[in-house]
């Protein structure tokens, strides 16, 4: 496992799901500057350089159907299979639910790159198909796919 896939499904998933709300506010309130700050602290712990800047992460905010979700868009640049494109951080106060979805990279020797949808449920990834190219809403796709 590279590092940065240890970041994004293990540390920042982990710290997500101990404290959701203290993420969340984290995020609302440093965006990328927060996300930037992890992630090159767990290059720093593997001794490693962090081969990102700041201007390489987009934290974007977005209100649908009674959810919130927080998009962390990271660097295009040296993605490799099962690294993420995305971070998508659902939430809803009211019903008190938080999740966490990845959008990775995939790569099939047979038909090439793809990018796929993955959710983090009680310490289990879980993934949720294949998008293809057609599939633009994604928070309409990480809507129908939940059991409420």
């Amino acid at each position: 496992m590279n590092t940065r896939h240890i970041f994004e499904h293990h540390e920042f998933q982990d710290l997500f799901m101990k404290d959701p709300v203290k993420v969340i506010n984290k995020l609302t309130q440093e965006k990328s500057d927060y996300v930037f700050k992890l992630l090159k602290k767990t290059y720093e712990n593997k001794n490693e350089i962090c081969p990102y800047t700041l201007m390489d992460i987009d934290v974007t905010f977005k209100s649908l159907q009674g959810f919130d979700f927080i998009t962390i868009k990271m660097p295009e640049n040296g993605i490799e299979a099962g690294n993420c494109h995305e971070i998508i951080i659902l939430s809803s106060f009211y019903l008190n639910l938080f999740q966490y979805y990845v959008v990775e990279e995939g790569y099939n020797p047979k038909y090439g790159r793809f990018k796929s949808l993955g959710a983090w449920m009680e310490d289990a990834h879980i993934s949720l198909g294949d998008l293809d190219k057609s599939d633009t809403d994604i928070y309409a796709t990480i809507i129908s796919s939940l059991s409420l």
